[in-house]
Formats: C-alpha cells, sequence, structure tokens
C-alpha cells in the first residue's frame, strides 16, 4: 500500500496539540458484499466538507486502486452511525471496521493517549511529528490491542489556546498571574486542571518525549 506524506510546518506549539486518531479493530475487520468484494465500514462524526473526511475518501480510492477493486471502504461521515464514543464502542464488537475519533475520546478507552492532551509538550511542528512519527506514536497506536483496538495513523487539528484580556501566555510559568480558560471538551487532561498542576507540565531532557524522539 502507499504511504501518505506529511508536511511538517516550522510554527511553535507551545500550547495544547489537538489530535485525533484512525482506530480499526481487531475483530470482524471486513465483511464481504457477497460478489467477493471485502468492503470495511468506516464511520466519523465530521461533516462532508471537512478535510479529515476529504483524506478518508481518497484513501478508499488507493485501496480500491491497489487492491484492484477486491477492497472497498464504505465511509459513513456526519454521525450518520453514531458519535464518536458510540463509534469505538461499535468498533470493538466488530460491528463497523474503522473509525476516526478525538483523542479525547480515545482515552476513554486508552487510557496512555491521555499524554497527547498536555500542553507545553513539543517544542515545534517538527519535535512534534517526530514524536507522532516515531517509536512513541508508534507505541500509542499499539497500546489500545488489548481493548480491541489499534490505531492506523493521527490526524494534526491545530492546537488549542489559553485565551487571556490583556498579556499573552507564552509558557507555563505565566498562567498564575492570569485568569485563564481553555475552549476545549470537559476534561481535566485538556485544560481544566488547576493552573498550579499545568505549570509544573513541562518537557525537560528527563522526558521520554525528549529522550526518545
Amino acid at each position: 500500500m502507499r504511504r501518505v506524506a506529511s508536511r511538517h510546518g516550522a510554527s511553535e506549539i507551545s500550547l495544547k496539540a489537538v489530535y485525533s486518531v484512525l482506530l480499526l479493530t481487531l475483530i470482524g475487520l471486513a465483511c464481504s458484499d457477497g460478489s467477493g468484494t471485502t468492503v470495511i465500514k468506516l464511520a466519523h462524526g465530521l461533516d462532508v466538507s471537512h478535510p479529515v473526511h476529504l483524506a478518508m475518501m481518497r484513501m478508499g480510492e488507493i485501496v480500491a486502486e491497489d487492491s484492484g477493486g477486491s477492497v472497498r471502504i464504505d465511509v459513513y461521515p456526519s454521525e450518520q452511525l453514531g458519535t464518536e464514543r458510540e463509534c469505538v464502542e461499535l468498533l470493538q464488537i466488530g460491528s463497523i471496521g474503522m473509525t476516526k475519533v478525538s483523542a479525547s475520546v480515545a482515552e476513554a478507552f486508552i487510557p496512555s493517549f491521555k499524554v497527547l492532551s498536555l500542553p507545553y509538550l513539543f517544542r515545534n511542528r517538527q519535535h512534534l511529528f517526530a514524536v507522532l512519527e516515531g517509536d512513541v506514536g508508534r507505541a500509542l497506536l499499539l497500546d489500545g490491542q488489548e481493548s480491541r483496538l489499534r490505531g492506523l495513523c493521527y490526524f494534526d487539528a491545530g492546537s488549542r489556546s489559553f485565551y487571556t484580556r490583556n498579556q499573552r501566555v507564552n509558557s507555563p510559568a505565566a498562567l498564575p498571574s492570569v485568569g485563564s480558560a481553555s475552549r476545549s471538551p470537559d476534561r481535566r487532561s485538556y485544560g481544566q486542571a488547576p493552573l498550579s498542576d499545568t505549570k509544573r507540565i513541562s518537557v525537560s531532557s528527563n522526558s521520554p518525549l525528549e529522550r526518545r524522539s
């Protein structure tokens, strides 16, 4: 199969990066449509105009081309088959073969994904992709196998920000002096932790992410 290359920008990732992951199930991955074609159902919650949906459609075209038409990916967008969490549950019982979920949803099934929601992990985009496409990222994708889930790839959805009225927040040290909020899901690891906790989150030379990337 073909490998889709990513393009790495040079902008700083000083806040919280946001990710989603393409998961596939280790049971009941595909079925036949009766004509000998293997059909994989891929469900997600994004609109049909979203770039990630368009990427999935392109993936389906590549799979059909490279398999000579023997494998087909049917994509169900816009929560047709359920919310992100419901799609993961359908994945676990084999009702669908693949789904795209946010890391914040995946961490309920694969706790190690919580690390991706911590702020100030990456120096820049090169560091981010060195981690996701390196040993650490590959280990995370495989970490859900006990839950009958396996990650295929990551999608980069930009970074979340801390919002203030009068001053910029460029480091954890700046947080205690301002009243701060983060536009994010209602989860502790996404910025709902006390600011004193967030201040302590910083990558050092002793960090596994730093060493392994």
